[in-house]
């Protein structure tokens, strides 16, 4: 298992142990989790273990009322899930 913030090496070396050469992950607009992730891609494709990230049709639904604070978010989520066919 891996420690939040691993280092390239730790992860390069937890893929290759699960003999893992692809890691999917949802989409992360923004933040630390990015940042790391970011960091980490170029070493990871040059372990042969290639990143896709995964867009969901909620981020795009969702995402860009996410933008002045939970409670205006929140105003906006009947609309969008009735977008998603989910309201």
């Amino acid at each position: 298992m891996l420690s939040p913030g691993a280092c390239a090496d730790e992860v390069i070396a937890w893929a290759r142990s699960a003999a893992i050469d692809e890691i999917v992950t949802g989409y992360i607009p923004v933040g630390p989790t990015r940042d790391w992730l970011d960091g980490l891609r170029v070493s990871l494709n040059r372990a042969g273990i290639s990143v896709t990230t995964l867009r969901r049709s909620w981020d795009d639904v969702l995402w860009p009322h996410a933008s002045k604070g939970f409670f205006a978010f929140k105003d906006k989520l009947p609309s969008a899930l009735r977008t998603l066919g989910i309201g």
